[in-house]
């Protein structure tokens, strides 16, 4: 049976994001100057990469969703860790779009 993913709650350091992918604006999103949210919960294994990740919530529905995932799915973490070890976890991750935002190589 496979290991669970622990919960922030489950584990003493929870995993951080070593470098956000840089995101990839949807066209018509883009063209139309739509902004929107998406909370995607990632699964990121012991050594720190993305087993999988899936939409939680989008505002607005259908516009964001696929990209948000490919950029979570690129992203490396430093991997959470219970009793000094690294562990399984799982986290939730808030994806903004802004088409008047900084750019990715302009955030902090």
């Amino acid at each position: 049976m496979p290991k669970p993913y622990l919960t922030a709650k489950e584990v003493d350091e929870r995993a951080v994001p070593l470098e956000m992918a840089p995101l990839i604006y949807p066209k018509t999103a883009y063209i139309n100057r739509l902004r929107g949210t998406v909370r995607v919960r990632v699964y990121i294994s012991a050594a720190g990469s993305v087993d999988r990740a899936e939409v939680v919530d989008a505002i607005p529905k259908g516009h964001f969703e696929e990209a948000a995932i490919e950029a979570v799915q690129r992203t490396t973490f430093t991997a959470a860790r219970k009793a000094g070890r690294p562990v399984p976890s799982q986290k939730l991750v808030e994806v903004e779009f802004d088409p008047y935002g900084p750019t990715p190589e302009d955030r902090p």
